[in-house]
């Protein structure tokens, strides 16, 4: 019987996009490798697998699972074009859209393989966002090296897909070759429904060994929780979901921040008081120990407050810059965006008249601090820099900066200056500063970084990156003390997160991944006029930056609950024995012995603090308790 031209192109989407299935197995390797090097992969505290029989069906469930779910992933898009085969049934067409949609996925699974290899979390709409906008290339300041390597995955892998089209339908559909579809797919259904029933059967039992193996594969909840059974599938699917930010469910409930009126200083005593100017100098990916290498930065620690214990809220820009501002914890993220709530200390700055000046290195759209953080205030750049490279961008913001402190040294009314380099974060990108520690790259690539990778030329390129910083504040904290500043300014200088380079052999690189020291240890350094230097060698964290503010400089009398979740950072009394820090997708209850982290899914993950198991670990359930009251805090009345 002659086969029509539809049957053809039927076959020829059938073969290709099978075939497609052992390139996303290869491409997705690095997640079953960390299902596979799991530290409770045959057990947990709740169930045990670790016998002879109990390890073989585990190890059976991973393999099935991980190959059937990435040729469900490979076979999405066919599922599109099998249909319009049908109505339009034309060779190049399909060729076409197959090769276009084929290779889009693939390249996904690269994206996506390389973040959670360095991240442990998957591509999310944020993160799609960030991507797709306008601003990408800044925001991730790739390298041109980097850049580059991109353009040539994206080339082969279309070439690739080219060249797999051509050989699928030369050799195996025009000589008619292998009619194995029907066993094939009946083979692939089998293994799906096994590890369908397999999930089922262990969550009916409370059993979550096999759940928590569905974190290391890219929306396996998104997509297993549409054909879970009963009515609340969609209530668990938000609850599963990578898509929102953390507590997204509390999002469009009302925000009770702060949670009663604030009673500070009357405006006309503060007008009458000279209050003191703000200048808060942040540095991206600044962690604590970079100090050594920034010897005027240092300096100013001598003479003023040191706070060596000091852990920020977050270990991203976005979590850490908002846990600062607000005061509150980064899950609160969302709904302060979606409600339009401005930090209570932004709030009082333009009550008391300042007058606020931000300046950025970078680009402030995302994510979008003009319409939370700064959403009030006007004198902003979104754009941040326009010059072309991190280190030009950085001398542009010292040069505003001194501009501004030039222009306003005879100034009557107190302002809240802010201004943020970049270069630490962008340390692979090209340099026009000398290279004082070697070897280091003038620009490097972090693809395919590995346990095995020798972290001293990435290392060495990021303390370049410090070490250029630090001049650049040389000449700000010149200008503030040669104008006479000092006499009346509160300058901070602190990080919004840190930035790890395999310290604790886990291969984590760079930030947003976990809560080691390397990542949210960062420097806090403040002088106040008129006081002594201190060292403060207890644990303080970013929440109390503005409760040290609002109690000493404008007085306010509430209690520290009613806008944040820390205290004076001068306070040592009664201290919360753990730090909340917070990602874009997970949230940490940070002990010194461990780090606790919630991840969307409802896994607990605990750790010690070098990142290793820690053996026989229990869960502290009051601790778990206090962090949850914590993030509710301000959605209640």
């Amino acid at each position: 019987m002659k086969t029509t031209p539809k049957k053809l192109q039927l076959r020829f989407i059938g073969w290709f996009f099978l075939i497609n299935a052992i390139f996303f197995w290869i491409g997705g390797f690095v997640y079953l490798r960390s299902m596979l090097l799991s530290s409770t992969l045959f057990q947990n505290l709740m169930v045990d697998f670790s016998s002879l029989s109990g390890k073989i069906f585990v190890l059976l469930f991973t393999l099935v699972n991980y190959l059937s779910y990435m040729m469900l992933l490979a076979f999405i898009p066919a599922s599109v074009i099998f249909l319009i085969a049908q109505f339009f049934p034309r060779q190049r067409f399909i060729w076409c859209l197959s090769v276009l949609s084929a290779a889009t996925g693939l390249f996904l699974i690269f994206l996506d393989s390389q973040i959670y290899a360095m991240f442990r979390f998957h591509l999310n709409a944020v993160l799609f966002h960030f991507i797709l906008s306008r601003e990408s290339v800044a925001i991730f300041d790739l390298s041109r090296a980097e850049q580059l390597f991109v353009i040539e995955i994206m080339c082969f892998i279309v070439l690739l897909e080219c060249g797999l089209a051509w050989g699928v339908w030369k050799y195996i559909i025009v000589p008619g070759r292998f009619y194995a579809g029907r066993f094939i797919a009946a083979s692939w259904f089998g293994c799906i429904l096994f590890s369908y029933f397999t999930m089922m059967l262990a969550m009916s039992h409370d059993n979550n060994l096999f759940v928590q193996q569905t974190s290391s594969l890219p929306y396996y909840n998104t997509i297993l929780s549409f054909v879970m059974p009963g009515k609340q599938a969609g209530d668990q699917l938000h609850r599963l979901s990578e898509q929102h930010y953390m507590q997204a469910q509390f999002s469009r409930a009302p925000m009770h921040y702060p949670r009663h009126p604030l009673h500070c200083m009357a405006k006309d005593k503060m007008v009458v008081n000279q209050p003191y100017h703000i200048i808060l100098i942040m540095i991206d990916s600044l962690r604590f120990d970079s100090l050594q290498y920034m010897p005027n930065v240092r300096q100013f620690a001598q003479d003023n407050w040191q706070f060596m214990q000091h852990i920020s809220g977050g270990n991203s820009t976005q979590a850490g810059l908002f846990s600062l501002f607000y005061s509150i914890p980064g899950t609160y993220w969302t709904a302060a965006l979606e409600q339009n709530i401005s930090p209570v200390f932004i709030d009082l700055l333009l009550h008391y008249d300042y007058t606020t000046k931000i300046i950025w290195s970078a680009e402030m759209r995302n994510p979008p601090m003009n319409k939370t953080i700064y959403q009030r205030l006007t004198d902003i750049s979104l754009d941040g820099s326009l010059e072309k490279e991190p280190s030009q961008r950085d001398r542009d913001t010292t040069k505003k900066t001194v501009q501004f402190l030039m222009d306003h040294q005879h100034s009557s009314k107190p302002f809240f200056l802010n201004i943020f380099y970049n270069a630490p974060h962008a340390f692979c990108s090209s340099k026009s500063f000398p290279m004082i520690y070697k070897p280091a790259y003038e620009e490097c690539s972090r693809m395919q970084l590995n346990n095995k990778t020798d972290p001293t030329p990435y290392y060495n390129s990021y303390l370049n990156t410090v070490h250029f910083i630090d001049q650049e504040i040389a000449q700000v904290l010149a200008t503030l003390k040669n104008k006479g500043y000092l006499d009346h300014s509160i300058i901070i200088f602190t990080s919004d997160h840190g930035q790890e380079f395999n310290e604790n052999h886990q291969n984590y690189w760079g930030h947003a991944s976990n809560y080691s020291a390397y990542q949210v240890h960062v420097p806090l350094l403040i002088h106040w006029p008129g006081e002594p230097s201190r060292t403060i060698t207890y644990g303080t964290n970013g929440y109390d930056l503005i409760p040290t503010l609002l109690t000493r400089l404008f007085q306010c009398t509430n209690p520290s609950q009613d806008y944040s979740i820390g205290r004076d950072l001068l306070n040592a009394d009664n201290r919360r024995s753990f730090v909340l820090s917070s990602s874009y997708s997970n949230v940490c209850i940070i002990e010194p012995d461990r780090l606790t982290t919630l991840h969307p899914s409802g896994e607990i993950s605990m750790t010690a603090p070098s990142l290793s198991p820690i053996p026989n670990v229990q869960l502290r359930e009051n601790k778990l308790k206090h962090a949850l009251k914590l993030m509710r805090r301000y959605y209640e009345g």
